[in-house]
């Protein structure tokens, strides 16, 4: 007797059944694709979306950053204190410590420091001007020393300043930007308000090699001169620093008021991965907590190094947590109807067998070995394909993560057919026949599963929103599967009832197809429970994942109109009566509202700015908005925002005393157009008198429906002239996080569609030697192929039907439950918990897709039936074609 080995076994699963061993191999190169690579790719996605948070942050505020402000040290032999010791020493202590690192030592690079001077107060040292500085302009100075700034900058004009000479001017260099500004040309000379006062002459003028390193972005006044108009318009203060060369800072540090020096350790975000994330806050914030002694004789303070780090990965975190149990649940949908469609595969196949297991149950063999050789015949092909599939998911997706994380889910993946395999290889599978101890057993079991399913999603659904810190929630991960299987076991429960009126319903029918069809319906369905689980969580994660992208489009816009409190906003330090008139006048433009603002008032002890506006005004342009908190003050006093335990009431002078009724609500809502921190918004008719003096700093503009919100916001912009600001809200809508959710769902939902058709095409395959003996019969008693056809569809129909409306049903009710337990802040960026939305449109072309699908596996199985001799019909069923 020859030897069986794999090649042998796989020739014959290939002789056997080349198309169902070939569609077991595709299914499994899909499962190992999706259980290797959608890690990977989510990974990737996740460190692109932390990467582009950590860039709007900024370097300045993820560097771990350090300020000395006692920055001599102290001689008590002479009594003296002196900078010299801490400046010459300090590079070498911050490469010690960087030393120490380790593992962060990659994200974290070298230490750098400066030498700075801000004035009493830290407001600078005022600077007389410049012959062609405007004469409405006002100028402060910060002076730095800096040993890194040629590595930092490049000149652009000029010389680098020369050493501080004794009697003669401070020779200076300056930002290329902030010396236009200022109007400071090189050469000229001004005063800075040191003490003694000083002349200044500006020797040269710079440019960042990089605006984004840490060095520029701790300080926006390095790069460019911030300017502040005053309130009443009249000047402009402009700030921006100096330097001085840095070889001199020792000597003139201590003449200057408010000198220090400055440390700290740029970041490389781009060394952070999204799943590195947490361990890299942890190793930041233990850094941060314990001060770093100086060691340096002389000198006992220390460095507290503070950095917004820990807190921008955190809030990432909180960020990213819904999409990715969004992510993870959508593609749950492909991974069940897979499985479903796998089992359905494997079934077929030792269908295809059973002659075979009949023959070695004849000669002697146990049912372990009929059930090892349905194993070893799967495993020839499942296991070498695995080792593909993650080979090319590894390739595909490079850098999601060592290719040590694929031998798991690859090892699963090729194991799963086998085991499933032998576990379907009994040798009496598909002769129907079950003991009353097992029909018990499965009844049992049965209403296990509906119990856990219902008590999960009780669970899930009183719970309510976990918040970010784990990440993907394995209840709610595991609720839609749980629901699939406790609905498709609920409707093969009481589908009988249903079947038996649809073939009293087929029988009334005039021609012989409907009897006929009645006839076969109850059987076909007791063998449809897989192929009804494939459909109910296919179509059923279908229907849920579009639902879910359509309430968080939604929810997100409603998130950023509600932010920027209208279609376009636009804000500034003061908006006068033409610039508000022209925005109004803009075409397209269909409400408007003003904010203007009031000087400070106590709002019990915390002053809080005082913005007027009218509320008719407001509820104009806040049409369709739903929950805005600037909506609030219709009907109120005033509402306030930014204050945690606001009184109940403050008093305003108009100049009589004016007691408003204060109703608190949720600044973060409304953060664009009232920028301060604590605000109180009040109805401007209550305020008759104070209002026409209040400065207009906002001007809120609804677009109509058919206008174009890009070209009214450009108008917007041309209007209000180049100090004001414009926001649209559609800015907040479209992060790497969004499209990464809405990519999934495409791919998943059109996978899931794939699978589908893959059900049908199963299925109809299970039931073709039935089909072809019972056609071979009805074509000998006249049936025609119009006749014939309509019975392939009435067999596939129940299953296709119910599937599509129970899943459908399913997904919108999972899509509600779910939506309760999701972070709104992460989902849609807003505290407001989104409406459930339905995309019916998009929802109902997914659901005909399906039954499309339907129809399009009966007219292939109708077309290979008539192409088939009529004598295949008379073939026994464990005949192999």
């Amino acid at each position: 007797m020859t030897r069986l080995g794999p090649a042998r076994l796989a020739l014959r699963g290939l002789r056997v059944a080349p198309g169902v061993s070939a569609l077991v191999a595709l299914l499994v190169l899909v499962g190992v694709i999706l259980a290797v690579g959608g890690p990977r790719a989510t990974d990737g996605v996740l460190t692109t979306a932390l990467h582009q948070g950590l860039a709007h942050a900024g370097n300045g505020r993820i560097a771990l950053n350090a300020v000395l402000g006692d920055d001599s040290a102290y001689d008590p032999g002479t009594d003296t204190r002196s900078v010299e010791p801490i400046w010459s020493g300090l590079q070498n202590r911050l490469d010690e410590i960087h030393g120490s690192f380790a593992s962060l030592g990659r994200v974290v690079g070298p230490g750098a420091f400066v030498g700075r001077a801000v004035g009493e107060g830290s407001g600078g040292f005022a600077g007389a001007g410049t012959a062609t500085a405007a004469s409405n302009a006002r100028f402060r100075f910060a002076l730095e020393a800096a040993p890194g700034l040629r590595d930092e900058a490049r000149l652009v004009s000029g010389r680098w300043p020369g050493a501080v000479r004794a009697g003669g001017p401070l020779q200076v260099v300056m930002s290329a930007e902030g010396a236009a500004t200022m109007h400071w040309k090189p050469g000229q000379r001004q005063t800075i308000g040191t003490r003694p006062a000083r002349q200044a002459v500006l020797v040269g003028t710079v440019a960042p090699r990089d605006s984004g390193d840490a060095f520029w972005s701790l300080d926006a006044s390095r790069a460019e001169a911030g300017a502040q108009p005053s309130r009443d318009g009249s000047y402009t203060t402009y700030y921006s620093t100096l330097w001085v060369d840095d070889a001199s800072w020792p000597a003139i540090a201590p003449t200057l008021t408010g000198h220090l020096i400055e440390a700290w350790y740029p970041v490389d975000a781009s060394a952070i991965t999204a799943g590195d994330a947490p361990r890299v806050a942890a190793q930041v914030r233990r850094f941060a907590v314990e001060p770093s002694a100086l060691d340096i004789p002389r000198a006992p303070q220390t460095l507290a190094f503070r950095t917004d780090l820990p807190a921008e990965l955190v809030a990432f975190s909180a960020r990213a947590a819904p999409s990715i149990a969004l992510i993870a649940l959508f593609a749950l949908g492909p991974a069940g109807a897979l499985a479903a469609v796998l089992l359905l595969g494997l079934r077929l196949l030792r269908l295809r067998r059973s002659a075979a297991g009949a023959l070695v149950r004849g000669r002697g063999g146990s049912g372990w070995q009929l059930r090892l050789l349905a194993a070893a015949e799967t495993a020839v092909w499942t296991v070498p394909v695995a080792v593909a599939g993650a080979a090319l998911a590894v390739l595909l997706i490079p850098g999601g993560g060592s290719w040590t994380g694929a031998l798991v889910p690859t090892a699963l993946c090729a194991l799963a057919a086998p085991i499933a395999a032998a576990a379907l290889a009994s040798p009496s599978y598909g002769d129907g026949a079950t003991s009353p101890a097992l029909r018990a057993l499965r009844l049992v079991a049965e209403g296990a599963i509906v119990l856990v399913a219902a008590l999960t999603l009780v669970l899930v659904a009183a719970r309510g929103p976990v918040g970010a810190a784990g990440g993907a929630d394995p209840l709610v991960e595991a609720a839609p599967l749980l629901l699939a299987v406790a609905v498709t076991v609920i409707v093969l429960r009481i589908a009988p009832a249903g079947i038996r009126w649809l073939g009293a319903l087929l029988r009334r029918g005039r021609g012989p197809v409907g009897l006929v069809a009645a006839s076969g319906t109850g059987p076909a369905w007791r063998g449809a429970a897989w192929a009804l689980f494939a459909l109910v969580i296919g179509v059923g994660m279908s229907v849920f994942s579009l639902t879910m992208v359509a309430t968080q489009q939604h929810g997100s816009q409603q998130a950023a109109l509600r932010q920027t409190g209208a279609d376009v906003a636009i804000n500034s330090t003061r908006l006068s009566a033409k610039e508000v008139r022209a925005l109004e006048a803009i075409p397209g433009v269909a409400a408007h509202a003003t904010i203007a603002v009031l000087p400070p008032q106590p709002v019990g002890s915390t002053p809080a700015a005082v913005y007027l506006a009218d509320p008719a005004a407001l509820a104009s342009v806040q049409r369709g908005i739903d929950h805005s908190a600037l909506a609030d003050a219709h009907g109120r006093d005033a509402v306030v925002g930014g204050i945690d335990t606001p009184p109940a009431t403050m008093t305003i002078s108009d100049p009589d005393r004016v007691t408003l009724t204060l109703h608190p609500v949720d600044s973060d809502e409304v953060s664009v157009v009232l920028t301060e921190p604590r605000w109180v918004l009040v109805d401007r008719a209550s305020l008759p008198k104070a209002a026409p003096e209040a400065v207009t700093v906002g001007v809120l503009l609804r677009v109509a429906p058919h206008a174009d919100r890009a070209a009214v916001a450009a108008a917007a912009r041309e209007a209000a002239g180049s100090d004001a600001s414009v926001r649209t809200a559609g800015t907040n809508v479209g992060s790497p996080l969004d499209q990464a959710v809405r990519a999934t769902i495409l791919a998943a939902t059109i996978l899931a569609a794939l699978l589908c058709l893959g059900v049908f095409v199963v299925t109809l395959a299970a039931g073709a030697a039935e089909r072809l003996r019972r056609g071979a019969i009805l074509r000998a008693l006249g049936f025609d192929r119009r006749q014939t056809a309509g019975l392939v569809l009435a067999d596939l129909a129940p299953t296709a039907v119910i599937g599509v409306v129970v899943g459908a049903l399913t997904g919108a009710g999972l899509a509600a439950i779910v939506l309760h337990t999701i972070d709104p802040a992460g989902f849609v960026g807003s505290t407001v918990p989104p409406a459930l939305v339905i995309d019916v449109p998009a929802t109902a072309l997914a659901l005909l897709g399906f039954l499309v699908a339907a129809v399009v596996a009966a007219a292939v199985a109708v077309v290979l039936d008539q192409h088939r001799p009529a004598t295949a019909g008379l073939q026994t069923l464990g005949e192999e074609r």
